[in-house]
């Protein structure tokens, strides 16, 4: 099916890159429009959920993009791997490069389809933001061989800064923001610990 997947190491610049494509109408991303519910979208459309959502545009947390809004695309297919294939590829400290089997590319698929679907056949290409895809990039290319695969690269000195940047800038909103340094804390604890994939749910539902 065809697809674009932008994907770098973080804070590579993926997150604009899907911006002047996003306008045309004809791409399907998962957006925040599909939380919490994001690997169901038929279901969460039948529920009426996602359309309840009619937030305006906001500053992204890390302060440092465009304004994000519910129709953002985000990385969220990143949910999908770690619940299926998350103990392949999440170490207690770090990432470990990801070689999914075939029969969790086959539910990547039909994930991807199901998300299609969800549009009433309106959208066709699908468009995919997930910084961690560059752990997989074989089996993406696998998985979807029409796929066009962007990788941007920043120059190393702006790289770092931006690091940095972001490092003071979390820092700074966990000494002002009890609730951040929590979330912080859980999100982390989550990510050092995959859920065990036999307790895994349907796609496409």
């Amino acid at each position: 099916m065809p697809s674009t997947s932008t994907t770098s190491i973080r804070r590579a610049r993926t997150g604009p890159q899907p911006s002047p494509l996003w306008p045309r109408g004809t791409f399907r991303s998962l957006t925040y429009r599909d939380m919490p519910i994001a690997l169901a979208p038929n279901l969460w459309r039948r529920l009426g959920g996602g359309n309840r959502r009619s937030q305006g545009p906001r500053e992204w947390v890390h302060v440092d993009r465009p304004l994000v809004d519910a129709d953002s695309p985000e990385g969220l297919e990143e949910v999908f791997w770690r619940i299926f294939d998350g103990q392949c590829y999440v170490a207690a400290d770090h990432l470990a490069p990801h070689r999914p089997d075939a029969e969790t590319l086959l539910r990547y698929q039909a994930c991807i389809g199901a998300m299609l679907a969800a549009d009433e056949g309106r959208k066709r290409h699908y468009l995919s933001k997930n910084n961690n895809a560059i752990l997989r990039l074989d089996s993406v290319r696998q998985a979807l061989p029409e796929a066009v695969i962007l990788i941007p690269v920043r120059l190393p000195t702006a790289h770092a800064a931006a690091l940095l940047r972001q490092h003071r800038n979390f820092l700074k909103q966990q000494d002002e923001d009890g609730f951040v340094r929590c979330l912080q804390e859980r999100a982390l604890d989550r990510t050092l610990r995959p859920r065990d994939p036999g307790r895994a749910g349907t796609l496409g539902t």
